[in-house]
């Protein structure tokens, strides 16, 4: 069995998460090491490139949409995806996005500004909000 030579700053570390009478320093760097793999394969199927997913937006986006061409009645066509969604209010289209993050497993940031009119509750003031998983 091979031995490494450690710091003893890195085996104070060790310790800080170590579960006293159980842990050896094998079993905490081993659990250091499964945590590590583990975010890293998150990491890297998330970032792939070539990791692709079927959604059915229709499931995931409670937004009116349809197959194909269609520019009457607020829709607008998107070519990329050859489907048309109907236009949405600013508080319609967010709950919409709100709606559909778990499903995608993914983040979404939003910045906005209230607007500088009587009544607003912080009248020109930008607010940032972040839904979704970090992982």
């Amino acid at each position: 069995m091979p031995e490494i030579a450690i710091e003893n700053s890195t085996f104070e570390r060790l310790q800080r998460h170590a579960r006293p009478l159980l842990d050896t320093p094998d079993t905490v760097v081993n659990r250091a090491l499964d945590a590590l793999e583990k975010n890293s394969e998150l990491v890297s199927k998330r970032d792939s490139p070539l990791q692709h997913r079927q959604i059915d937006l229709r499931k995931v986006c409670l937004v009116n949409m349809v197959r194909g061409r269609k520019e009457d009645e607020g829709y607008r066509y998107f070519s990329e995806m050859d489907i048309s969604i109907q236009g949405l209010s600013a508080n319609n289209a967010c709950a919409a996005l709100v709606n559909s993050v778990p499903s995608l497993d993914v983040q979404l940031h939003f910045t906005f500004r209230w607007r500088s009119k009587e009544g607003a509750a912080f009248p020109g003031e930008v607010a940032h909000l972040t839904l979704g998983s970090t992982a």
